[in-house]
């Protein structure tokens, strides 16, 4: 499997549960919408398998592929449109999302990240 998500499939979530990402990919934040409830709302319901409680997208680009990650609400910090962000990755599933301080090059951001907790 590629890091990179496809537009159908988004990267999922676990939490960290104290492990430490296997590596970071670092994309530029496009987008980041509430997740819809889907049928009878059954994306919100607590007892169906993958459920995130307010459940979002962020969509971005790391290089020229996109990038669809489907996460908790709280952990978008005030993510926004245009941020960059790392998001550390244990096999298939993203662990955690580290914002870097303003300003930081693009290119030091992976390396920035390798030296930050996952909350």
């Amino acid at each position: 499997m590629t890091i990179l998500s496809s537009p159908s499939e988004p990267i999922g979530w676990q939490g960290a549960a104290g492990r430490t990402p296997d590596r970071f990919l670092v994309p530029r934040v496009t987008s980041v919408h509430a997740e819809g409830p889907g049928p009878f709302g059954i994306r919100r319901s607590p007892s169906i398998a993958g459920y995130l409680p307010d459940a979002h997208v962020l969509e971005g680009r790391a290089g020229e592929q996109g990038v669809r990650v489907r996460l908790p609400g709280p952990e978008l910090k005030g993510t926004a449109r245009g941020d960059l962000v790392a998001l550390g990755l244990v096999g298939d599933h993203a662990i955690c999302l580290l914002r870097p301080p303003a300003g930081m090059a693009e290119d030091a951001v992976a390396a920035w990240a390798k030296t930050r907790p996952c909350p």
